[in-house]
């Protein structure tokens, strides 16, 4: 009896310090939140669009977003099925993703992919944060209540809301950059900012990370790419990805549909593949490699009738 009286003290205490340490988190948090509070929501919206964030929701929905994303880092995409649509509960983050068309994401975590925030400038003025220093610390989540439970399912709720008037608005109208990510490298003549917004509103998405394959272009300068030290222009040109001048984004806007990057290309270490043409050429490709397997069959069954023969 003795020991286990111990054991329940001792168990006590942890939960205690836990208890005391999530509190010191959640007043820092708040500390944020107060700070955030005195900017408009416009700039709170192109805070989180220059970190490539979702901008959808109220304004309360915004702080916490950005108060989140100061403190441990802005939330990327599901390691398991590319998705990007957590949702925070007193367990951890749970993906409401989709591997596949019929099976959903079924990860729950603790310590969901992170990455770091930049303090854009139109935020600077508020709480100090031309002082901003990122340095990610790791979330701690508050012992489970009814009360908390409840507001967790009211939260998840309005966040799903979000996720899906995001979606239909998507659905409903269909852009010129629909469906393409772009990434941006280098000093150009315009802001980031103000290029990250041009490619939204086309549709696009801004690809912040490391450049692939997936990547439909690289937006540079002539500049840029004689010099070769941008990473982006480094890796663009290592898997063969195109790269265009600004001018690609004016055309797209003025033909309000996905212009040519032929005319605008500044280097390329492959052939391009025009957005446009892509579904013709995987047709001609897959045609052809229909064709070649046909006649490798067809050669593999004559050589088997002539043995046959013989």
């Amino acid at each position: 009896e003795q020991e286990q009286q111990e054991e329940e003290k001792k168990e006590l205490r942890k939960q205690t310090k836990e208890e005391i340490a999530f509190q010191k988190q959640t007043n820092l948090l708040w500390k944020h939140k107060d700070a955030l509070s005195k900017a408009k929501t416009n700039t709170l919206k192109e805070s989180l669009e220059e970190n490539n964030l979702s901008s959808s929701g109220g304004r309360d929905r915004l702080i916490n977003r950005i108060a989140n994303s100061l403190l441990f880092g802005c939330l990327c995409a599901c390691k398991k099925c590319g998705e990007d649509r957590w949702r925070y509960t007193a367990k951890g983050y749970v993906c409401g993703g989709n591997v596949s068309d019929w099976e959903p994401c079924d990860v729950i975590t603790t310590n969901p992919p992170r990455r770091k925030w930049e303090m854009p400038e139109c935020l600077e003025e508020f709480g100090d944060y031309n002082k901003y220093k990122f340095k990610k610390i790791k979330q701690l989540f508050p012992p489970q209540e009814e009360e908390k439970e409840e507001e967790e399912v009211k939260e998840n709720q309005e966040e799903e809301m979000d996720t899906q008037e995001d979606t239909k608005h998507k659905q409903k109208e269909k852009k010129p950059l629909t469906g393409h990510s772009i990434a941006v490298a280098g000093k150009l003549k315009q802001t980031q900012s103000v290029l990250n917004k041009r490619i939204k509103s086309l549709g696009g998405t801004v690809h912040s990370g490391s450049v692939n394959s997936s990547v439909m272009c690289v937006i540079s300068s002539e500049k840029e790419v004689e010099k070769e030290k941008n990473k982006k222009v480094v890796e663009a040109l290592k898997f063969g990805v195109p790269i265009v001048s600004i001018d690609f984004i004016d055309d797209c806007e003025k033909e309000k549909k996905c212009a040519l990057l032929e005319p605008r290309l500044l280097a390329c270490t492959s052939t391009v593949v025009e957005p446009a043409n892509e579904s013709d050429q995987l047709k001609k490709l897959k045609k052809k490699t229909n064709a070649s397997s046909l006649g490798a069959r067809e050669s593999v069954s004559s050589a088997s009738t002539t043995t046959a023969t013989t």
